[in-house]
């Protein structure tokens, strides 16, 4: 929700064009194990979202910020520089520079591919570079130089868009491993299917993903499969997912999350099962989780809370 200062505010301390997002949560987990004291599994975390977007035309100053602290064993704290980044807009061409987030992925449920570190509290971060992208009608061609913990090293990417397709073809030099992906999405009828594969170098490998979506009445299903990683910062491994969206009403919608992980020495995986609620300013979360494997069972319960607070 965006919440700009009043305009002679604004206007009397040059801030116009200033936009501002905020977000509160707070949220706790909940572990259960017999073999542990009561309330020894619990886990308390803070965190927020703030966003602060000033345009003075043709340049536009971004910056996102994710603190936050999680009260476990150990205590956890995150200072959350997401994105900070400079933008100028020239009709056809953006230049970019600072630190920016650079998702990369068609999947849905995993993640094949990604340059993105990732904070200590699982918040994925934007890079340090430079790049420009110059979007003719429906194509984009992108090229940055880009730093990850290793060093500098090259993005070059081409998207075209079509009637009911698109593609889009990637290539890039992190850490000295060549690498080269190709992602899309497709319309067929009432359902989008959707996938990428990626081709990695010193030593070779491949990762993939290939999904299929479409309406469960006025829900939405999504079916997933390939070698990703579950989700950011974990490793990757050959998976088969699934997940359910059901509205319940405007406001408050029911989430069901399944996922296989076929690991070398087991058949493992984990189910999810959530509840939304809220309104413009406020967000209730309830959710229940659990593990299976060849170790015993793992249970998670989790709530959370969300203020979208205006300033």
């Amino acid at each position: 929700m965006a919440c700009p200062l009043p305009p002679a505010q604004a206007q009397s301390l040059g801030l116009a064009g200033l936009q501002t997002k905020v977000e509160l949560d707070f949220s706790s987990a909940l572990a259960p194990n017999a073999a542990l004291p009561l309330g020894s599994g619990v886990n308390w975390m803070l965190a927020s979202r703030l966003e602060f977007d000033y345009t003075l035309k043709p340049l536009q100053l971004n910056v996102v910020l994710q603190p936050g602290l999680e009260f476990g064993q150990p205590v956890i704290t995150d200072t959350g520089l997401s994105e900070a980044y400079g933008l100028l807009r020239l009709d056809t061409l953006d230049l970019s520079a600072g630190v920016e987030r650079i998702p990369l992925e068609y999947a849905r449920l995993s993640l094949p591919y990604s340059l993105e570190p990732v904070s200590p509290l699982g918040n994925r971060l934007g890079l340090l570079g430079i790049r420009a992208s110059w979007n003719p009608q429906n194509t984009r061609l992108r090229l940055g130089l880009l730093q990850n913990a290793q060093g500098w090293f090259g993005l070059l990417s081409l998207r075209r868009e079509f009637d009911t397709f698109e593609l889009e073809a990637q290539a890039l030099t992190p850490s000295g491993r060549p690498t080269f992906g190709l992602g899309g999405s497709a319309t067929i009828e009432n359902l989008v299917l959707y996938g990428e594969v990626w081709a990695l170098t010193n030593p070779a490998e491949w990762r993939y993903a290939l999904g299929l979506s479409g309406s469960l009445g006025d829900g939405l299903w999504t079916l997933e499969g390939g070698n990703a990683a579950p989700a950011a910062g974990q490793a990757v491994r050959h998976l088969l997912a699934g997940q359910i969206t059901l509205p319940q009403d405007q406001d408050s919608s029911w989430n069901l999350l399944a996922q296989l992980w076929f690991d070398p020495d087991a058949l493992r995986g984990q189910l999810g099962l959530g509840f939304t609620t809220g309104s413009s300013d406020t967000q209730l979360s309830v959710s229940a989780g659990a593990q299976i494997g060849p170790q015993p069972p793992a249970l998670t319960l989790k709530i959370a809370l969300s203020f979208f607070p205006s300033l």
